[in-house]
């Protein structure tokens, strides 16, 4: 199930809880719905964020373009997290990886790209003003409920 993890300190950000896989999401990964859910989330809120706007590529706006709100992973999301890396540099292997130990390497984890799923929490940031309930944003899913639900000890209504 997505976890939580808390962050501090960062320049921009309160102290917050930020969203972080439980398995990674991508080709020949475990793709688990609610990790496949909160990374194509984040991607929503990177595609309508207007900070993020200035830099995608051609790939990556093309990519975003033809990515589904929801549904399990495929080639739609495969290939937004392929032009997401291609862009960004650093480990381009296709995944979204489980950020590890973002308190103390500052989101990074060559000491120069942050964790994708980190970009991702920042545009979720950005384009929510629920944040940390993304359970309660329109384009966020049941898997991503029942995680934010189960994380908070929240009781459906």
């Amino acid at each position: 199930m997505v976890s939580a993890v808390m962050v501090s300190g960062f320049s921009g950000v309160q102290p917050s809880i930020f969203w972080n896989l439980t398995a990674p999401v991508g080709t020949g990964k475990p793709n688990k719905p609610d990790d496949v859910e909160l990374v194509r989330f984040g991607y929503f809120m990177m595609k309508a964020n207007p900070k993020a706007q200035a830099g995608l590529t051609a790939r990556e706006r093309a990519a975003l373009a033809n990515l589904r709100p929801v549904g399990p992973f495929g080639p739609d999301l495969a290939e937004s997290i392929l032009a997401h890396e291609q862009s960004r540099g650093g480990t381009q292997d296709g995944c979204v990886s489980v950020m590890r130990d973002v308190q103390a390497n500052r989101g990074i984890y060559d000491h120069k790209h942050r964790w994708i799923i980190f970009v991702l929490n920042l545009n979720i940031l950005d384009m929510t003003d629920v944040f940390p309930r993304i359970d309660l944003h329109s384009m966020s899913g049941p898997e991503i409920t029942k995680a934010v639900f189960n994380i908070c000890n929240f009781k459906p209504a």
